[in-house]
């Protein structure tokens, strides 16, 4: 009788679009036919198979509908099959992967209203903690990589919690949010991120899912949080990466730029989007001899490619951006400024990377300038207009996000203090 009444609904459901008092009546129904079945040991045959025809059809549902019941049963059935991902039969199996994808695509039309709905539903401890449970094993046993599907599968789920923290910014502090992401900063900084990039095949045009999730998706995660953990975790990935691993992989994979493909280009530019997150803070001073090599790598990287490279790659214009941003922290600290300006002559790339069809990089290009012109070279620029343009237009894109206060603020004192100076 339950799988008919649920067979029945879902008809009506794929059907018809009903108005949402009509649609909670019959999931209504629906959650009541499966608590029935659940009560059952010898039902869950049919559980597993009317869970599979409901999940074929809920992409219908209406967002507004999110704290139905119905979405609270799929989500504790997810937690409960995360916790035991590697143990699965195969009907959990397939279950699992359907919720999960069904949950990553709410998560992916995610805006920036029902803050509440989505709050209720994805920052569940239980379901976040068996999350948690899975991400910590990848940073202790290699038996977990063994299985593409399930790490396909936390792949997806990490990406969806992404969206979330990006697009629902008040959400990112969350006690259950900021578990995860220690949880994800912790296999950032172990052996298994470092080996996934020293085992990346130099001509490499694909990787393996656990590469993607460590090299990709991790740091992802961690440089779009900008909340008030920020601190304590650049300062734990500096500890970790600065000692004794940044030089060896910049070592390995600059020396042979000029054959990059895309997937060393894309787990490159994590990296690097991983050092422009970390690097404006004190770590400057603790780990200065590093940075200190590290410019000569970066000479390299923003020498390496030609204008029409880097604007016909859009993976290879976020790896040139993170590397400028990089190379403009070293600006505000004064012994790495005076090896800029008198080891290495940046002036001539910058003043390449500003002719870049990218706003942004042509930004961060001129921040970067506006350290190490004279005020004379400053007023030998052409197009002064043109500068100043793209620094307002930069300025306007930052100007109402509070998370941005820091690039904002440098960004303005660069223009204040040399452009306008050097242009007037």
């Amino acid at each position: 009788m339950s799988l008919s009444i649920i067979s029945q609904h879902c008809k009506t459901i794929q059907e018809q679009y009903s108005i949402n008092v009509e649609l909670k009546l019959l999931l209504d129904d629906i959650v009541q036919e499966l608590n029935k079945l659940k009560e059952n040991d010898n039902n869950e045959d049919l559980f597993y198979n009317s869970l599979q025809e409901i999940l074929l059809i809920i992409n219908n549902v209406d967002t507004s509908l999110l704290n139905h019941e119905l979405f609270f049963i799929l989500r504790d059935i997810l937690a409960t099959l995360f916790s035991k991902w590697n143990n699965l039969s195969e009907q959990e199996a397939v279950i699992f992967q359907m919720i999960n994808t069904h949950f990553y695509n709410i998560l992916n039309a995610i805006g920036e209203t029902n803050i509440e709905e989505y709050k209720i539903l994805f920052c569940n401890k239980t379901l976040i903690d068996s999350i948690i449970l899975c991400v910590d094993s990848l940073a202790t046993n290699d038996e977990q990589y063994k299985s593409d599907t399930n790490l396909s599968i936390l792949n997806c789920m990490i990406i969806g919690l992404n969206h979330l923290q990006v697009k629902q910014k008040q959400l990112q502090d969350d006690s259950t949010l900021l578990a995860l992401l220690d949880s994800l900063v912790n296999l950032i900084c172990s052996h298994y991120y470092v080996d996934a990039l020293k085992d990346l095949e130099l001509e490499s045009t694909s990787i393996t899912i656990a590469q993607d999730f460590l090299l990709e998706t991790c740091p992802l995660y961690i440089v779009t949080y900008d909340g008030t953990r920020e601190g304590d975790i650049s300062e734990t990935i500096s500890n970790f990466l600065f000692p004794s691993h940044c030089l060896d992989i910049f070592q390995r994979f600059t020396s042979t730029i000029s054959s990059w493909t895309n997937i060393v280009i894309r787990c490159m530019s994590s990296l690097m989007s991983i050092l422009q997150y970390i690097v404006f803070r004190d770590n400057r001073k603790l780990y200065g001899y590093i940075h200190l090599r590290l410019v000569d790598h970066i000479y390299i990287i923003l020498n390496g490619f030609t204008i029409e490279n880097i604007e016909d790659n859009g993976y290879l214009k976020n790896f040139i951006l993170y590397t400028i941003i990089y190379l403009y922290s070293f600006t505000v600290d004064l012994p790495l400024l005076t090896y800029i300006k008198q080891e290495k002559d940046f002036i001539p790339i910058l003043l390449k990377l500003i002719e870049v069809n990218n706003s942004i990089i042509q930004v961060n290009a001129y921040r970067v300038l506006a350290t190490i012109l004279s005020e004379d070279d400053v007023k030998q620029l052409e197009n002064p207009s043109k500068i100043t343009q793209v620094f307002v237009e930069y300025i306007a894109l930052h100007i109402d996000n509070m998370y941005r206060k820091n690039i904002l603020e440098t960004t303005l004192l660069g223009l204040i203090s040399t452009f306008l100076c050097g242009i007037c």
